[in-house]
């Protein structure tokens, strides 16, 4: 516009998502507008593009009414004659799960909840997980049950599985094997999979979606509390640009008590009900049994939850384990197995450590920062990661034991990779004062009534008495001391002796 132009021609959608700003400040000046906003806001002559050549009727109907003042008209192409302008149209429409849940649908998954996996902000839904592998096996098992004409020369049906959160991206990538896809539409290609002739597969976030499009669309929520927050979920054009991705079907999963407390999400679920488009997840029975399956899972994790709480009470140092490290035991087969585990876990949470510690158990795929923070120890050939925190009230100063993950040793370094992101959101100085051990006093002695060790590598084997004692942080007035390890002790197997008493409030 500097230099005098003649003409320009502005292309672009105020409805759907602009560009990302990081600063709150800047968004809070303006700065998240696009230029076509800005113009449009000051009354320059707008020309809308008003039909659509891409959606279903049923599922540009609610987008239509709601950001396009019901201006947005449906081409002829998907008004005609789907068999032959369409041809997926109608060969989709012949599957089990099509005829159940139609072109569009909101499938209200109110059961399970909402959690954050170890090292992420980021949110994840389980039971909606579940359901997504189930909605696109059935459709793959429908389209491979359809006779396809020889001559048909179709592509295969591509299926979108989307979310506003990168960490359920990710959780259903891992359960169907599908690499998570980026932004661009050629490397998303590459990261596609193709299920014989019939049907190709792209998870990715809503924001790395705009601009493409899918045959089939799968829209996972997530979000799902007690609280009724959502998050940037209420964002009303990332609710647009979300289901305006697919071409023949557009399913929504999602919480309906806790996506209706919004006031964006408020007027979808109300259409859909008025519409007939609003499907309770246990009414379909493929849903219904893959909800089953995920609840008898959490149903095992809250005994191996359970267990863990009874085997760690009384303990010198609170332990606080995650949802993965509770789905990592639950997965062993043998009790024996699980036993050993938690007494490795309850000689740590003693204060007990191996010869050499913190060196001796210093995970070497960390980062330097971290080397000391992050720790791995040998149990059953499987690889313990843990770190340790402290509480973040200064006059508490009770140390904690956090364990991350049961993993074979090849996925430790991924897994590591992943946990630096959740530390590095803690402060310098709380890292610091994790690093240390805190006492209120010196001179006095501690006499554990654990078993202590001996060391193989850096696994735990209870039996000998050459591993040093670490103690629980009792509150110390506002006032304490830090004590560094005695490393020379640790080498040589020694016990430091640091703790007389024990607080019984604690």
């Amino acid at each position: 516009m500097s230099f005098d132009l003649p003409l320009l021609v502005l292309l672009g959608d105020p409805q759907q998502l602009p560009s990302t700003v990081i600063s709150r400040l800047a968004a809070s000046k303006g700065y998240g507008r696009s230029l076509f906003e800005r113009l449009y806001a000051g009354g320059v002559p707008v020309h809308m593009l008003d039909v659509q050549y891409r959606m279903h009727p049923d599922i540009s109907s609610y987008p239509s009414a709601t950001f396009y003042n019901m201006r947005l008209k449906d081409g002829p192409n998907v008004t005609g004659h789907a068999s032959t302008l369409r041809p997926w149209a109608t060969l989709l429409a012949n599957t089990a799960m099509f005829q159940k849940l139609g072109p569009y649908a909101f499938i209200d998954v109110s059961e399970g909840g909402e959690w954050v996996p170890c090292g992420s902000t980021s949110f994840c839904n389980k039971m909606e997980a579940g359901c997504v592998k189930a909605l696109v096996t059935s459709l793959y098992q429908g389209l491979a049950a359809t006779s396809v004409p020889a001559d048909a020369a179709l592509p295969p049906l591509s299926v979108g599985v989307i979310s506003p959160y990168n960490a359920q991206a990710s959780l259903i990538s891992s359960i169907l094997g599908v690499p998570v896809s980026s932004r661009s539409s050629a490397a998303a290609s590459s990261k596609c999979l193709t299920w014989g002739n019939s049907m190709s597969l792209q998870i990715g976030s809503v924001d790395g979606f705009q601009g493409r499009e899918v045959d089939v669309l799968i829209f996972t929520a997530v979000r799902n509390n007690l609280v009724k927050d959502i998050g940037f979920v209420k964002n009303p054009n990332r609710q647009n640009v979300a289901i305006t991705r697919g071409r023949h079907a557009v399913w929504v999963l999602g919480s309906k008590r806790t996506l209706e407390a919004d006031e964006v999400w408020r007027p979808l679920i109300t259409d859909a009900n008025e519409r007939g488009h609003l499907i309770q997840a246990r009414e379909v029975e493929l849903l219904k049994k893959s909800m089953d399956k995920v609840k008898e899972e959490e149903i095992a994790v809250a005994n191996v939850q359970d267990a863990a709480k009874d085997a760690f009470s009384g303990t010198l140092w609170k332990v606080v384990f995650s949802q993965e490290w509770m789905g990592h035991v639950r997965k062993l087969s043998r009790k024996e197995d699980r036993a050993q585990v938690f007494a490795s876990v309850r000689w740590l949470a003693n204060g007990r450590r191996p010869p050499g510690y913190p060196k001796s158990t210093a995970c070497n795929h960390a980062s330097p920062e971290f080397r000391e923070l992050i720790h791995v120890s040998n149990v059953i050939g499987h690889t313990l990661v843990w770190h340790i925190d402290v509480d973040r009230d200064p006059s508490a100063c009770r140390q904690i034991i956090k364990l991350w993950a049961l993993l074979p040793q090849s996925e430790v370094y991924t897994f590591v990779r992943r946990l630096e992101g959740g530390l590095r959101q803690y402060s310098s100085q709380h890292l610091e004062r994790c690093k240390l051990v805190h006492c209120p006093g010196l001179g006095s002695s501690f006499t554990s009534t654990t078993p202590s060790s001996s060391r193989r590598g850096n696994s735990l084997q209870i039996g000998s008495s050459r591993a040093p004692v670490l103690p629980k942080l009792f509150p110390s007035g506002g006032s304490f001391i830090w004590w560094a390890r005695d490393e020379a002790a640790a080498r040589e197997g020694g016990a430091k002796p640091v703790l007389e008493h024990a607080n019984p409030d604690e």
